[in-house]
Parts: C-alpha cells; structure tokens; sequence
C-alpha cells in the first residue's frame, strides 16, 4: 500500500478559524500567496514561512476547502466548499449543535486516506479519524498512542481491525500500548485534537489522555456513528433496493427447461445440437444436465423426449451437443408440462434474485465470514469475490487463490490485492500465493449454482467472472459491497437493539438496585479497582450470580470517596436477557483475568 499521511501541523482553534474566515470572505479561488498575506496579518508573522500553508491541512482535510493541485500536488489555491461556508458560519454563530452535524457528514462521508487535499500525497484504505471513533464506540475510549498503534497495525502491517481491537483491550489490562520508535510518527493526532475544539468529541478529565464521544453527538447520531467506515473501500454511497417479489413454486422435476429456435429443433433427432453458446450460458445449461426442449416463449414443446447433454465442445461462435434420449414425453399431459417448466424457469430467476437480495441487504454476512476459515474475523468473502471482480473482470483460480489467502490469512489490505493481480496480469507473470493454510471454497461454488457468477472459458483458460445475465440494475451495487466486517457488522444488524460494546467491565454491586435507569452508583474499590472514566460497564451481583440491571452503561466520571467511588454514568444500550448466561461468562472470564 502507498503510505499514509495524516495532517500535523495546525489544529489551534483560533488559526483553522482564521483560515476559514480567509476563504469565506473571499469566497472564491484564492492564491497561496494571498491567502499567507492574510493569514500573517490575522495571527502573526513571527512563525516559519513553510507552517502557514500548512494551517489549512485540517480545514482541508474535513472537506472545508478545496484545493487546485499542480502535478507534482504542489498546492496553488484553495477555495471554500459549501460545506466549509455552513462550518464557518456555526462557529461565528457559536453554534455547536450545526457544528456536530456538519462534522457527523464530515466523517461518514469525507474520504481521508487518499485524494484528499488536505493530505495530497497519501494513498491508503485506512480512515484515520473513523478508526479513533470506531475504538471509542467498542471500547469507551482512546487514546493517542492507542490510535497511533491501529494506525501502523493496520496500514503498515496489514494486520485488520479486530486482530488490533484485540491488543488494545489485552494492553489496558495490563500497562497499556507501548509506542514503539516507528510509531511515534502517527501519535500526533491533529485531526482528533480539531475534533474535540470543535467539539465533536470530548476529553476525558482523568489525565490519562483519553477521547471520548461528546454526549449530545452520541445521543443524536448513534445509528450513525455505529455505521461509519473503517476502511474508504467501504466508504462509497449505498444505492436503495426495490425488493423481489418471492415466488412460491415447487419443482417437481429433474429437467430443465432448454429454449432453443424453431430451426435448431430440427437437428435434435440426429442426436447432435450446435446451439449459441451465449444462449446456452444464458439458460446454464451444463453436460449431464437432463432438459426438455422449448420454444423461447415455453408455449411449445420442440421434442417429446427428455434428452441427457452428455457432452459439450465449443465449435466458433456455437456448443457442439451430443444428446441421449431418456425418456419419452406424455403428449396430453404438454400443457401441465410447460405449466411446470415455466415455474422452474421462475423459481431459478427468483432464486438468483433473492440470492442478490441477501447479499446487498448483507443479511448473510456472519455465515460467509465464518464458513471459509475459522481465523476469519474480518473479510466477507462473498463480498470480497464480486466487488473484485466488478473491477479486473475476472479472476483466475490462482488470482482467486491470492485474493482470499493474503486478504484473509496474510497481511493485503483490499487495494494491495487488486493493485498486484493487475500488475502481474499486465506482465503475464502467474500470482501464486504461499499460504499453507487451506480456505473453504464452497461459498464460490454456491455462487456458481445460484447463477451470480459463472466459469468461463478464455484464452487465459478457465476463469471466474460475474454472470452475464445479471439485472444491469443491480451491477452498479455490487461494485459498492462492502469487505470488511467491521464496516458492514451494524449495517447487516439494522434490526438490532441490542448490540453491545466489544470491551465492557463488570461492576460488582450487592445491593437490590432494581432495574430502572440509573444515573450514578457508589461501589467498593476493593471489588472494582480497574473502573475508570469511559468505561462500559454492566452492574452485576456479587457473586456473578445475575445481571443486577439490564443496561449497559458509560463512565461519565469517577470520585474517591474513602473506600468507595462514585459513579456518574449515561444508559448506553439495553441488555437482550436471553444472552444474560453468556453475557455473565465472558464478563466473569474478564473479571478474573481469563479473557483473551
């Protein structure tokens, strides 16, 4: 992958106003000579030349500005966006509220980790300032070597979200992230720190450097927050589905209905058929398949025997088919026939579409990752396989071998992966992956059969590739599935209520406390020395023997009182009691120091 870069350089409130003030102003384009005249006489002319530009990287990078580039993405003007003229007036107006929702569009929809002007020269799928939001909604909060850490793990490593997730909750438990040499370059965190002053996210007052979510922004965008993107592959606007009608028919049969022309009919008898091979592609029809022949409406039989296609060669334009009689038809009962094949006919077309419905309404996501390897947290293979094949047309068995093994097993992030199977495909090199570790391939064949996908025969040889009857309607919205599961898991869970935070503490309590909403709690600190400020937490009886109250709560803040503290806290989320065993194992398991 391409490095990324991530502003440094001004986050001061005052100076990223004053550059907004600039253009807004002007409102129009504005040269980078004028634009430093101006901004040294609104803060100063005492600082070094190369730092007043830069004083625009932010403003820039949250889609405020626009920039004019030269090849060399040399910055030579910038002008306000509309989005930056409605920033501005927020904050002239002293209006947070406008604020946070200007900054809530900023984050679900601006791309960060490349063509962004605000940071030229980066090329990466990671979303910076996602990814500190991301950690704060399924831990409570994070801090600036926390984010510096995921950053380096996942765009320098390739490692994924939830391998990173993982280190960071095992590291609190212990003496926290160490920021190793080479991270030190991504602990600066500007585009966090603008944020908070603009008052997006908020500052933990514990003084240990944590950033949380404000609270207004996540009592009024939480279905939002929960949905934003990781990783900027992910990051493309979704398209409404109109929904498939179902169609209920059963099929009674073994054959498959063959529609072929009036003048092909004639060569059946000889037991020989040339047919196009682009309708014979169209109707999926394959060697061993046993099929009835139709005229293209199915309002005639064409032959009144059943025929087995035993084989198939290409001959130019045309399959060259031998056939075998298997059985001989019923004339008067043509009519039921036709009737039984026309619901086949049916039924395999709606199978293809609710197939299609599944996977854009991503209601089969967790089966998919699960069922090609057991190490598969964090890539939907189903996804995975269209969208690449939206964009390089096809995939060979060895560039489909290298697209699941190093996404999934080794350390490619999405654009790595094409970025490679293009190359070697451009240099006629065959890819090969060295992955010992075997991956299921199941999901593919189902693919195949459910006639999304389709093997075809090239020059190149056998290849993967998307099925070329597939409604044009829908095409568009499979170049925009979403791959990673940490950006499709609340999309694929519209429905759900009761999702919880993935790092949530115990809280050991022994009085009844009933189970109304509660806003703070006095607890012993010998029994819960490990709560602090941004926590998630679930209120327990001593003895781990219930739930003591159905919520899911977050540390606003934390008093020593002698020895207990006192807990203000907000309701985050309601608690399923279906999952109380499993929810009290894993929190018990955590509380004893037994978690992974």
């Amino acid at each position: 992958m391409g490095k990324i870069v991530i502003p440094k350089h001004g986050a001061d409130i005052n100076e990223m106003n004053a550059v907004l003030k600039i253009h807004y102003e002007a409102n129009s384009w504005v040269s980078s000579q004028e634009y430093t005249k101006k901004l040294k006489k609104m803060i100063g002319a005492d600082q070094y030349p190369s730092s007043y530009p830069k004083k625009a990287q932010v403003p820039t990078y949250f889609g405020f500005l626009k920039c004019k580039m030269t090849s060399g993405k040399r910055i030579t003007e910038r002008r306000i966006t509309e989005t930056g003229k409605s920033m501005y007036e927020a904050i002239i107006n002293e209006d947070i509220t406008e604020r946070q929702r200007i900054l809530m569009d900023a984050v679900e929809k601006v791309i960060f980790g490349r063509n962004n002007g605000g940071c030229a020269s980066s090329e990466s799928d990671i979303e910076a300032p996602d990814l500190a939001i991301k950690c704060i909604l399924d831990t409570g909060y994070c801090t600036s070597h926390e984010y510096a850490y995921m950053i380096w793990n996942l765009h320098d490593n390739g490692r994924k979200y939830y391998q990173s997730l993982s280190d960071i909750i095992k590291a609190r438990n212990s003496d926290g992230i160490r920021i190793l040499h080479e991270l030190n370059n991504y602990a600066d965190w500007k585009p966090i720190l603008a944020l908070i002053r603009w008052g997006f996210l908020k500052e933990a007052d514990d003084g240990r450097q944590k950033v949380m979510i404000h609270p207004d922004v996540y009592a009024r965008y939480r279905d939002r927050l929960e949905n934003i993107k990781v990783y900027n592959i992910d990051k493309l606007e979704q398209i409404e589905i109109d929904p498939i009608r179902e169609v209920d028919c059963v099929d009674d049969t073994v054959f498959k209905p063959f529609a072929i022309s009036e003048e092909s009919s004639t060569e059946i008898s000889t037991g020989i058929l040339r047919e196009e091979i682009v309708n014979v592609e169209k109707q999926h029809i394959y060697p061993g398949d046993s099929v009835l022949f139709v005229n293209h409406s199915i309002s005639r039989l064409l032959a009144y025997h059943s025929y087995l296609i035993n084989d198939m060669i290409k001959v130019g334009t045309k399959y060259q088919m031998s056939l075998k009689i298997e059985g001989t038809v019923n004339r008067r009962q043509e009519e039921v026939l036709l009737a039984e094949l026309k619901e086949i006919r049916t039924k395999n077309e709606n199978n293809q579409h609710n197939l299609l419905m599944n996977i854009l309404n991503y209601s089969k996501c967790k089966e998919n990752i699960k069922s090609v390897s057991e190490k598969n947290r964090d890539i939907e293979p189903v996804n995975l396989v269209i969208r690449a094949l939206s964009e390089v047309d096809y995939l060979s068995k060895n560039e489909l071998k290298y697209l699941l093994s190093e996404m999934i097993l080794g350390n490619l992030n999405y654009s790595d992966a094409i970025d490679m199977i293009r190359k070697k495909r451009n240099s006629g090199s065959i890819i090969t992956s060295e992955r010992e570790e075997k991956l299921n391939y199941k999901f593919v064949n189902a693919l195949v059969a459910g006639r999304l996908l389709e093997w075809a025969k090239t020059e190149e040889g056998k290849v993967l590739r998307l099925a070329e009857d597939l409604d044009s309607a829908y095409l568009e919205q499979l170049k925009r599935l979403m791959v990673y599961a940490v950006d499709i898991s609340k999309s694929s869970n519209k429905k759900d209520n009761n999702s919880l935070p993935l790092s949530i503490k115990a809280v050991s309590v022994d009085d009844n406390i009933g189970n109304k909403e509660l806003s703070e709690i006095c607890i012993r600190i010998s029994e819960n020395p490990k709560i602090v400020q941004g926590d998630y937490i679930i209120l327990v009886k001593n003895d781990f023997c219930c739930i003591a109250n159905y919520m899911v709560y977050q540390v606003i803040s934390v008093r020593k009182s002698d020895a207990y503290l006192k807990v203000e806290m907000a309701k985050h989320s309601f608690i399923n009691k279906d999952k109380e065993d499993e929810i009290l194992k894993d929190l018990k398991e955590a509380y004893y120091g037994k978690c992974e």
